[in-house]
């Protein structure tokens, strides 16, 4: 069982009663005690509280969830994520410059030579542009921005004054292309230079030239030239680059090619063991299990060719050094969904369970954490057929989760927990307090005995005083009966009763930490399977009495 709980959980609750460490400072004022009383001595209830195995695991372990079955079984689950690749990731977009001349032929110059003041001459000339990604490997078919600036710089030395059009009749917007005019004055023999910027976000930009290739559009140019006074001769020039940057997609389609996709490694937390002693007792699960969920929202098949989970704790050592996975998760193919948007799941074998004995030995010697590796690749058959290309969008993941399932049967003894918590009795510790007795009540329904120990210590880790001294542990929670298939028939009571003298109370003044050793074990010191259901409850009762010395008001 989950021992580590009874010292998040349940053991606070005691040690506020034996320390008044919280509520005695909230009700009981020692400074001003004199103008407050008239007996020389005080009983005050401190605390009356009960607790389920819910409200014992999930407040104190904020890592797990308890799933409850129809009998009221209760199984300990923890959910993690692997790793997660968005489609942000697996295709990068890189800044692209296309950069395009057009210098007068001796064409142009006589035609425009021959025109009148104020009449036109139109030229068109166009540029194919080879799109390139972050990943060379990848080819797209079509991608439709999210974001994209694009800036236009013109140089001109052109003598007649011009309107300069670019289109991209494949680039286009709520199905209309993109298309720009720049007004460029006439050149009086130096450089004229324009630049414009084009939110480019929002198109969808066909890149296959009608079916025929991939990663390439054609840019295309228009020159109104209105004539001037001035000659034109064949030195003039345009200089013209398109720079798109800050791009970001929301869907590319097209094939990503084969791409290795791996996580860092990394490390899940099992928290409840995170305060458990390495060399202390002993723990019994008899049915754990591990469950991987794989969500693809990339339109691209995908096979899983390694998954590795290893047991790790400091100073452990564990009967396996990595967690033994069924054949099928060897080359695992991914489920990909068809739809642009959709999601698809796989769902591998489940690892352990009844029919296991591994998993269960690694998860009773209490792993601190597994280290997880994960590697797969995209396309694992090549390139994608013609009838379904590959496709990704902004919000696309490849996500491996993971499930480890602690059904509570088993049992655990001799386990051992330490941990130090931060305490300042200050000027509490008046010469008036002659002695404090502590009594806590325990009537208990879950099948577990713990006993414990307190020692208060000083800034230098010092023991300033002990709780119940002459005793290694003093017993505080009995267990529960249980029957032949270890679920509890029965409930049993414990008072506990704590004295401090005025001398140990004088102790107190320089003490900054109580460490607390705590010992527990299921039923019958862990010999017996339990079973733990979710309507089985505990009640602490806790109380101080304290003898004073001091004058009545006047």
């Amino acid at each position: 069982m989950a021992l580590k709980t009874f010292k998040q959980g349940i053991l606070p609750l005691v040690i506020a009663a034996l320390t008044f460490n919280s509520c005695v400072k909230k009700k009981m004022d020692f400074e001003n005690m004199a103008d407050q009383q008239w007996t020389p001595e005080l009983a005050i209830p401190l605390v009356n509280s009960n607790f389920t195995i819910k409200d014992i695991l999930l407040e104190t372990d904020k890592n797990n969830q308890i799933e409850v079955d129809g009998t009221g079984f209760c199984t300990l689950v923890y959910k993690g994520n692997l790793f997660s690749v968005k489609g942000t990731d697996l295709i990068p977009l890189t800044d692209n410059n296309v950069n395009t001349s057009y210098n007068l032929t001796a064409g142009n110059v006589l035609a425009l030579n021959a025109l009148p003041t104020g009449s036109t001459y139109t030229m068109n000339f166009s540029n194919p542009v080879t799109y390139a990604t972050g990943n060379s490997s990848i080819q797209v078919d079509e991608l439709t921005l999210k974001t994209c600036d694009l800036n236009i710089a013109v140089n001109s030395t052109f003598r007649q004054s011009s309107v300069l059009t670019i289109s991209i009749p494949d680039a286009k917007k709520a199905g209309v292309p993109f298309s720009q005019t720049i007004v460029i004055p006439a050149s009086t023999g130096g450089n004229i230079n324009v630049n414009q910027y084009v939110d480019f976000a929002g198109y969808a930009i066909d890149m296959t030239n009608g079916g025929t290739t991939t990663n390439q559009f054609t840019v295309n140019y228009k020159i109104v030239a209105t004539k001037t006074a001035a000659a034109s001769t064949v030195a003039e020039s345009f200089q013209i680059s398109q720079a798109f940057s800050n791009q970001s997609f929301l869907t590319v389609k097209g094939d990503v090619g084969q791409q290795s996709i791996s996580a860092n490694v990394d490390t899940v937390a099992i928290s409840i063991f995170k305060n458990a002693v390495p060399s202390g007792g002993d723990f019994r699960i008899n049915y754990a299990t591990i469950d991987f969920t794989i969500d693809n929202s990339y339109g691209i098949p995908i096979r899983l060719n390694n998954i590795q989970l290893f047991p790790y704790g400091p100073g452990q050592t564990f009967p396996y050094s990595s967690v033994p996975l069924p054949p099928a998760y060897t080359n695992l193919d991914i489920n990909a969904p068809v739809v642009v948007g959709a999601h698809a799941f796989t769902y591998p074998p489940r690892i352990g369970g009844p029919s296991s004995t591994q998993l269960n030995a690694i998860i009773n010697a209490k792993p601190k954490n597994f280290i997880y590796n994960v590697g797969s690749q995209t396309n694992p058959n090549g390139v994608p057929s013609a009838s379904q290309r590959n496709f990704v969008t902004d919000q696309s993941q490849f996500k491996v989760d993971m499930e480890l399932r602690m059904p509570l049967d088993g049992g655990a003894w001799d386990f051992i927990f330490r941990d130090t918590i931060p305490f300042d009795f200050g000027e509490q510790t008046s010469e008036n307090i002659n002695s404090m007795l502590f009594r806590v009540y325990a009537n208990n329904g879950f099948p577990f005995d713990v006993s414990m120990n307190l020692d208060f210590v000083d800034t230098n880790y010092v023991v300033m005083q002990t709780l119940a001294p002459g005793t290694l542990y003093a017993d505080v929670i009995k267990s529960a009966p249980v029957d032949g298939n270890g679920i509890v028939n029965g409930k049993t009571e414990k008072t506990n009763d704590f004295t401090l003298t005025k001398a140990q109370i004088d102790n107190l003044k320089t003490v900054k930490h109580i460490i607390v050793r705590a010992i527990g074990a299921t039923s019958n010191n862990g010999a017996t399977d339990i079973k733990i259901y979710d309507h089985y409850n505990l009640n602490i009762r806790m109380g101080v009495k304290g003898e004073f010395n001091f004058p009545l008001n006047k």
